[in-house]
């Protein structure tokens, strides 16, 4: 009887990159890059930022590789490294942005102060490109805890055990948590349309 599972597959190869085989874990970050790039994206809400924290997330997951116990899924471990590589860029961030004055921002990005006029933006008919970008920002609106459970259910398809694994919380929250993050993120949506 053949027992490879993707979890042992996994840990198989985790197994032989802590031994120094480097296309080992090669093969590791081409299963998982994508997915975990899909994730911090909507997170994020910016894709070159999520291009860097995945880059951070694999490069911190080599550094410390030898601490990977097998006491969880390999995706798992590395979900929450992402996680805090995350949580470290939206401080860089948030940090260089408090340096610069909102002048500043204009002056380089070359943004006119809006004149208030209606007609100078118009908002019928929402196309799926502008509908998408709504979603992002609402999502990107939600609390982390809320956000992280959505993102993982919703975008990469995880199941309650697999999330509450992942964020290293109990089953009933992350039910809780996904109940209260849908009804928030239909409430944002509802208040951007109905101001668009």
């Amino acid at each position: 009887m053949n027992s490879s599972t993707p979890e042992n597959d996994d840990r198989a190869l985790v197994a032989q990159a802590q031994q120094g085989d480097a296309a080992a874990f090669e093969t590791l970050v081409r299963r998982y890059y994508q997915r975990l790039y899909r994730i911090l994206a909507v997170q994020l809400g910016n894709e070159e930022d999520a291009r860097d924290v995945v880059q951070e997330t694999f490069l911190r997951a080599f550094r410390h590789l030898g601490t990977f116990r097998g006491d969880c899924s390999f995706y798992s471990w590395l979900y929450r490294i992402a996680q805090n590589a995350a949580v470290d860029s939206v401080r860089r961030r948030r940090r260089r942005r408090r340096t610069r004055s909102l002048e500043d921002l204009r002056e380089t990005a070359g943004i006119e102060t809006s004149d208030g006029n209606p007609t100078a933006q118009p908002s019928h008919g929402l196309d799926t490109e502008e509908r998408q970008r709504m979603v992002r920002e609402a999502i990107a609106q939600l609390p982390e805890e809320f956000r992280t459970v959505l993102v993982l259910r919703e975008l990469d398809g995880l199941n309650y055990e697999q999330i509450a694994e992942a964020i290293g919380h109990p089953v009933g929250t992350v039910r809780s948590r996904l109940h209260r993050a849908r009804a928030q993120l239909k409430e944002l949506l509802q208040r951007m349309l109905s101001s668009s």
